[in-house]
């Protein structure tokens, strides 16, 4: 009978915690990391220091991949699409290289 009181307590406990880590996940502003990483530095290595777009995406990969992005060559920006979330870098000029944009 205590074993089964100490399952249960256990169990509770983890459902407990595996919700609030679940709501911290989903409301947290990490999942805009992985695609604003992503875009500033694969528009500062495509635009600032002139690679090609394959070398770029290997630079620019992660652990955590992004699901797409999108090169905008009339404006010279990169959009990229992760965890849900969306990341927008422009590039500037050669002095300011690669400006991450606001979330609109």
């Amino acid at each position: 009978m205590i074993k089964n009181n100490k399952f249960k307590l256990l169990f509770a406990v983890v459902l407990i915690l595996s919700y609030f880590a679940w709501d911290a996940y989903i409301n947290s502003t990490f999942k805009r990391v992985i695609p604003a990483s992503f875009v500033t530095e694969f528009c500062s290595c495509y635009y600032v220091e002139k690679q090609s777009q394959k070398h770029c995406e290997w630079y620019s990969s992660q652990i955590i991949s992004v699901s797409d992005y999108h090169i905008d060559e009339d404006k010279k920006a990169i959009t990229a699409h992760g965890l849900h979330e969306e990341a927008l870098a422009v590039f500037k000029n050669d002095r300011l290289g690669c400006v991450l944009m606001e979330e609109k």
